[in-house]
């Protein structure tokens, strides 16, 4: 239920910035999520590089900002690598 959602939210963050959600889900502690790559704009700091997931009924968003393009994720992969989920 919380990964259709959780794809939802991640298309419509994408809209918003013109970005794209990836074509796979990535596991977070077991829970899916969504990764959503969105083009820097040169001017200032948005988001460049996201991940989306639902965890007990909650939207979580892992955001990886810059104003320059440069690749992120290996950043946000390292950090979802090792996320745990508090209960």
């Amino acid at each position: 239920m919380a990964e259709p959602r959780a794809k939802k939210h991640a298309e419509a963050l994408a809209r918003k910035f013109n970005g794209s959600v990836g074509e796979e889900a990535i596991k977070i502690d077991g829970e899916k999520g969504w990764s959503v790559t969105i083009p820097s704009d040169k001017k200032q700091i948005r988001p460049v590089d996201c991940i989306v997931a639902f965890k007990d009924e909650h939207s979580f968003v892992i955001i990886a900002a810059a104003k320059e393009s440069g690749d992120l994720s290996k950043a946000l992969d390292e950090l979802v690598a090792g996320w745990k989920w508090k209960n």
